[in-house]
Parts: structure tokens; C-alpha cells; sequence
């Protein structure tokens, strides 16, 4: 239990850690089989979606998240940048794996693969792998946290949101 909360909290880091500005742009996306969508939506109206496996799945008790959320911003290489240099501030153990461009769903994208821990909890390491997605001016951050070693299993999960990823401006199309 207080593993799932402590990778819940590196997520929710992660999200916070940006200066985020409003995002009137919208997502559609499907939610993986056997999970479950938590939505919200800031006083911005900045959309964020939050999947986590069902109560009671025991394939991924360990405290595997996806997060989906949007902001303005036209650098996409920028915007990762500046996003991992502030996690790399506050975590006490980071070490990226890799990154690579890509594309989501005909998006232009980055990813980027890292392990972390924080101070906190020094012995606990999360790994992320994050997707950016860019669209009109809006970058889309497709985050999924886990235990060290569980992103791979969560492999079908990530591909049923990244394959379904679409944004406002593709519905119009």
C-alpha cells in the first residue's frame, strides 16, 4: 500500500513540477482493458486523466499508474527538457535510460525512459516512460510510472493508449 502511494505521488511530482499553462485543447483516448479512468479538470480547463488497474488486479497491485495531461507549448524538445531537468532536482537517485523520437498516432513525439528515487524514499526506484506528443501548439505527456521493472509488463496497456491517442484536432478532420 505504501509503495502504490508512494508511485502516485512520484506521478503527481511529476505533473506539478511544471509551470503549466491552460489547455482548452482535448484528448480522447481509450482505457485500457481490466483498468479504470479517473478524469479531472483544473480551473483552467486543463483535462488530465489518470488510469490505474481495476481494485483487486493482481497483475499490477504494485502501484502502476498512466497519466495523461496537455499544455501550451510549441518546443517539444524544450518543454521534456525542462520537465526532467526539474524532476532530476528532486529526486536523490536518477539515472535516463534512453529517449528517441517517435510518432503517436501520426503526432510528432519524443519519449524518454528514466529510473528515479527521492529522498524520501531512497530505496524505492520508479521507472517512467514518457511520451510527448505534439499537436498545434499543445504538447500532450503521456506518463507511465511503476516499480523498477513492472513498465514492461504494463507494455499492451501503454500501446491501447498511445494507439488510441487522438486530440481535438483530429476528431475535426
Amino acid at each position: 500500500m505504501i509503495r502504490s502511494i508512494l508511485y502516485i505521488i512520484a506521478a503527481c511530482f511529476l505533473f506539478l513540477s511544471c509551470n503549466f499553462k491552460e489547455a482548452s485543447i482535448h484528448f480522447v483516448v481509450d482505457t485500457p482493458a481490466g483498468w479504470v479512468r479517473t478524469d479531472t479538470v483544473t480551473s483552467t480547463g486543463e483535462k488530465k486523466a489518470l488510469f490505474r488497474p481495476a481494485p483487486g488486479d493482481t497483475d499490477y497491485d504494485s502501484g502502476a499508474r498512466i497519466a495523461i495531461l496537455g499544455n501550451k507549448m510549441n518546443n517539444i524538445d524544450e518543454f521534456m527538457n525542462s520537465v526532467y531537468s526539474e524532476v532530476r532536482k528532486q529526486t536523490s537517485f536518477y539515472r535516463e535510460e534512453r529517449r528517441a523520437k517517435t510518432t503517436v498516432n501520426g503526432h510528432e513525439a519524443r519519449w524518454i525512459d528514466v529510473r528515479m528515487s527521492f529522498p524520501a524514499t531512497p530505496d524505492v526506484i520508479v521507472e517512467q516512460k514518457s511520451y510527448f506528443v505534439a499537436d498545434r501548439g499543445m504538447i500532450f505527456m503521456i506518463i507511465c510510472s511503476a516499480p523498477d521493472h513492472v513498465i514492461i509488463l504494463m507494455k499492451d496497456k501503454l500501446n491501447t493508449l498511445l494507439n488510441s491517442f487522438k486530440t481535438e484536432t483530429d476528431k475535426k478532420q
